[in-house]
């Protein structure tokens, strides 16, 4: 050790011998001028402190008998060894109060266990070249260290703290170490606050500089410490000053910030004393060590902090999109939130990135700033710039202005430059090109194969680089490919990969908002109503109503929420619909969204009879369809024009433009609207008294239904339906798909003749009534006899049992004749009670008597509707199928409203049906719950588990999946609470104390603490 060749002489002491064993051997291997002193108690230590000339101690604090700290308080009070450095071991971090004691009983350091081999060595030579500079301070001065002092153990920690920074290879100024002392405030613990400000003003001009630099960073790596510092040691620095709890704490691995009670001093301090160009300097080495290790946020961070715009303007240039991925996010956005906009406006990649910054919090803002880039890159002749800008312009046009015209106009550049810039980009900016590349030739061109290849080549390369963004983009990007392929299916399972990475994103990057959209979207065309009506109901969560209005999305999630309304034979609702739309937003603003709109308004003109007005609207909505043009985007309009010509017997014009609409939908493959022209252009036929050419068109329905599994398609309305079943009836072989079609879209049953037979619906969660044809019964006020018979008809298979069986169940002791006329009676009354609500048809189409069997037929029962539900659900889940999962889950909760007959009494297995059903509304709030914690949707999750433990208050499986989510959010008094109403519910069950205790410390023993 440079400077220290005298001897020394150290004690040891600790109750453990092998601890004094291991810390000997490392001392002797490395210090060999050092000569050891063990003892194994603070009484052998303090024997021979007394009897030996000892250099300095090192002294564990929890000993038997006497403690560490008592020996230090004897050692200090003998003026033969009241000047010894002492160093106490612990066996944790010390806390304040620990350092303050110490500190009071001369002890100036600590040491935790375990103790490594380098930090054991590096305290004791600290220690000793405290010693070497104390006695060359006696030999100067005369007198020991101790000798008219109260303040040694400060000084000596002082000493420590600048040996630690330079090394140990040279004694401290003991005038300065005075000095410093003497400033500091008398107590028994160091002041943090004053010894921050002594760094920056009074310490060594090389601590005073490094200090007043660091003090610049928010979060201080290690490393990049070292490259700023002029001290010789700072992590030792950092160590010695985390061992005090002072001034600094940890803040990650390796990374160390200076602590909130004195960072703004030290901040404050040195943007007063650093001139500009030496804080610049600090910014500028931060963001070059920043850019080596890859971290962009930091970089681009300090480069802002040094006000270098050019090396940032280079540092978007090289990154592009990448730093738009989520670990960067939204941090690198909020940064450049700060920069002026006169600045932004100077640079093509500030003005790129500030466009894309608007994409969340102001859409109005997107277009111009996206085209200031773009004109710039083309000014420059930057071609990597222009082409991001543009990639970028796709996602304007498709979701903020929905000016498809626009994007049709520049699809040509964009295909020039990415087939001469792709090769050359990164994956993650040439994967995002793709990306946006595919929906320009989908949305713009209607190239499906075009938009297929694209997608199979970015999939294979983001699967290949594990990409998340960029993997939950192309999801989406499949899902709307599939939607206009008619393959749902695959549409459907790219949505719930799209989810799957969507879990596993902490900060999503804005493109996540249109999950909902395209959910919705694909949801509409498959027929799923409901499922379209929630997600519909997530954008607008997820957007904010205001900004999905001014959106292209608002307006076309409102033409299908309109379309939707259509379908279900509701047109009023979707008129009003209809008119909201069109007041403002982004369609006021786009011929596309504007043009889609008014055609839908002209088919409800006409349904409503209303000629001239349809006629108006078909031909606005047409020329302006003209001026946007987008191939997909124009089949709408045709089919929804031509059903609109049709209604209005102008026939020839009706076959004019389903054909053409017909022959683009096959020209360019796509199998979404190609449904809705079969359906109308065979109307067409039958109108026209053409029944062959009609069942030709209706057999490619039909075929295309059964190939993609639907009973849904583009333009579905009641009214269209009801004209094609009679002829469509003449094939037996639809007939499957005609029952399926009229039950879910016209609310009927169908006859073998043809014959449309309205469904009641009967309701027995949280009640008991019969809704039919707008008319409502409840089931209150009859016999319990007719009500039973009713209660077990719901619960029975298939809705049907025999009269033996209903006899046997409801008289079991009465004799057979008896037990027939009790029956009838009931029967009697219950059919009575039926038709003098709903008419005679009950008996022929409702509740059915026929050869022994009572039977309901054409009746909905919520009951079943839920169950069936819930087993749709468990599909989903065994399969991963999460997002698909949670859609049906919550359609389950639509359908209950309450318990199975609640408040009715019940008889033989209904009571078990009962509990069965209660038993699932309790597995459907638990599984929903999981699922919307995995989105970090707690506060709703939480909601439902809490409704779940008011239904089943000792259902320990509840408690736990509550508590856990507590333990999560770190909730302790909620999770008392939870506890505590656990224990009052088992007691009100009358559960045995020592189980209740039992049950409770089984579901978390450290939360009863």
């Amino acid at each position: 050790m440079t400077g220290l060749n005298e001897q020394f002489t150290l004690l040891l002491v600790d109750d453990n011998p092998i601890n004094l064993m291991l810390l000997a051997k490392i001392i002797e291997l490395d210090l060999p001028q050092v000569r050891i002193l063990t003892a194994t108690s603070a009484g052998e230590g303090l024997k021979l402190a007394a009897q030996e000339s000892i250099d300095g101690a090192f002294i564990d604090v929890q000993m038997p008998q006497v403690s560490g700290l008592d020996m230090c308080r004897k050692l200090k009070a003998d003026p033969r060894t009241a000047s010894m450095p002492l160093v106490l071991i612990t066996a944790h971090m010390s806390s304040p109060e620990m350092r303050a004691a110490g500190l009071d009983v001369g002890a100036y350091d600590f040491i935790s266990q375990p103790i490594s081999n380098i930090e054991m060595l590096a305290r004791i030579k600290v220690m000793l070249r405290l010693c070497q500079s104390e006695k060359l301070q006696q030999q100067n001065n005369g007198q020991s260290l101790q000798q008219g002092e109260n303040n040694s153990a400060r000084r000596r920690w002082l000493a420590g703290l600048l040996l630690s920074g330079d090394g140990s290879q040279q004694s401290p100024d003991p005038t300065l170490i005075k000095t410093l002392a003497a400033d500091m405030v008398d107590s028994g613990e160091v002041d943090e606050q004053r010894l921050a400000e002594q760094l920056i003003d009074h310490f060594p001009a090389l601590w005073r500089e490094t200090f007043r630099k660091l003090a610049l960073l928010d979060s201080i790596p290690v490393p990049l410490a070292k490259n700023l510092s002029d001290l010789a040691d700072i992590e030792a620095v950092f160590a010695y000053l985390q061992r005090h709890d002072l001034v600094v704490q940890s803040a990650g691995v390796l990374n160390v910030c200076f602590k909130p009670s004195v960072a703004g001093v030290l901040r404050e301090s040195a943007q007063r004393l650093l001139r500009r160009e030496q804080q610049q300097e600090v910014y500028r080495l931060a963001a070059e060590w920043y850019q080596q290790k890859n971290d962009l946020t930091n970089t681009l961070d300090f480069l802002l902090r040094a006000k270098e715009y050019p090396a940032i303007s280079q540092l978007l240039s090289q990154t592009g999109f990448v730093l738009l991925a989520e670990r960067y996010q939204p941090r690198a956005r909020q940064l450049l939130a700060t920069i002026s906009e006169k600045r932004l406006a100077g640079c093509g990649w500030l003005s790129l990135f500030a466009g894309i910054g608007h994409f969340r919090n102001n859409s109005l803002e997107v277009a111009p700033w996206l085209e200031l880039a773009r004109t710039r890159f083309v000014t420059e002749g930057d071609r990597r710039g222009e082409l991001l800008a543009l990639s970028r312009q796709v996602i304007q046009y498709l979701l903020v202005d929905g000016k498809v015209e626009q994007g049709l106009q520049q699809l040509p550049r964009l295909r020039q430059l990415a087939d001469q810039q792709l090769e050359l980009l990164d994956p993650v900016n040439r994967l995002r090109i793709k990306f946006t590349l595919g929906l320009a030739e989908l949305f713009f061109a209607g190239d499906l194969s075009r938009t297929e290849e694209l997608l199979q080549q970015a999939l294979a390369e983001a699967h290949q680089q594990d990409l998340l963004n960029e993997l939950l983009e192309l999801q989406l990007l499949q899902a709307l490919l599939a939607l206009f392929q008619g393959r749902f299916r695959v549409g459907r399972a790219a949505l719930e990969q799209a989810n799957l990475y969507a879990g596993r994103l902490v900060n999503q990057e804005s493109l996540l908002d249109a999950f909902p959209v395209v959910a919705a979207a694909l949801l509409f065309a498959g027929g799923d109503l409901e499922g379209f009506d929630e997600q519909h109901r997530a954008a607008e969560r997820l957007w904010g109503r205001e900004r999905l209005k001014n959106s292209a999305c608002g307006p076309l999630l409102n033409f299908f929420a309109v379309l939707a309304q259509v379908a279900r034979g509701k047109r009023g609702v979707a008129g009003e619909q209809l008119e909201v739309a069109l007041v403002g937003g982004s369609s006021a603003f786009s011929a596309h969204l504007q043009s889609w709109l008014l055609q839908l308004r002209a088919l409800l003109k006409a349904q409503a009879g209303q000629e001239s007005a349809a006629l108006t609207d078909s031909t606005q909505a047409l020329e302006l369809r003209a001026r946007a043009d987008g191939q997909l985007s124009r089949l709408p309009n045709l089919l929804l024009a031509g059903a609109t010509a049709l209604i209005l017997q102008q026939y020839d014009r009706a076959a004019e433009l389903l054909e053409e609409g017909s022959a683009k939908s096959q020209a360019l493959g796509e199998d979404c609207f190609y449904g809705g022209f079969c359906a109308w252009s065979a109307l067409l036929h039958l109108r026209r008294d053409e029944p062959d050419q009609a069942l030709e068109r209706l057999g490619q329905l039909f075929a295309g239904l059964r190939r993609k599994h639907l009973d849904f398609f583009f333009a579905l309305t009641p009214e269209l339906l009801k004209e094609l079943l009679p002829v469509a009836m003449q094939r037996t072989e639809w007939r499957g798909q005609l029952r399926q079609l009229a039950e879910n879209r016209l609310d009927c049953g169908l006859e073998e003749s043809g014959r449309l037979i309205p469904l009641a619906s009967l309701q027995t969660l949280g009640g008991f009534q019969l809704v039919l044809g707008g008319r409502e019964l409840s089931f209150s006020d009859i016999g319990q006899p007719s009500r039973l018979i009713l209660a077990l008809l719901a619960a029975a298979p298939n809705q049907a049992l025999s009269t033996e069986v209903l006899m046997g169940t409801l008289w079991p002791d009465s004799p057979p004749n008896k037990a027939r006329n009790s029956f009838d009676a009931a029967l009697s009354r219950l059919r009575k009670k039926l038709e003098n609500c709903f008419g005679k048809q009950i008996r022929q189409d409702y509740l059915v008597l026929e050869k022994g069997m009572l039977s309901l037929k054409n009746v909905l029962i919520d009951a079943r509707q839920f169950t069936t539900t819930m087993e749709t659900s468990r599909h989903h889940l065994q399969r991963q199928n999460f997002w698909q999962a949670e859609l049906t889950l919550r359609r389950a909760g639509k359908i209950w409203k309450g318990d199975f007959l609640a408040g009715y009494e019940l008889v033989a297995d209904l009571p078990y049906y009962r509990e069965q059903l209660s038993q699932l509304r309790l597995e459907h709030l638990s599984v929903l719950a999981r699922i919307l914690q995995q989105r970090r949707e707690i506060a709703e999750a939480i909601g439902l588990l809490q409704i779940a433990l008011q239904l089943e208050p000792t259902q320990d499986s509840l408690v736990q999946q509550l508590l856990l989510i507590y333990q999560q959010q770190g909730e302790k008094h909620a999770t008392r609470q939870l506890l505590e109403a656990f224990r009052k519910a088992l007691e009100a069950e009358e559960y045995d104390p020592e189980e209740i205790t039992e049950l409770i410390e089984t579901l978390s023993p450290e939360r009863l603490e």
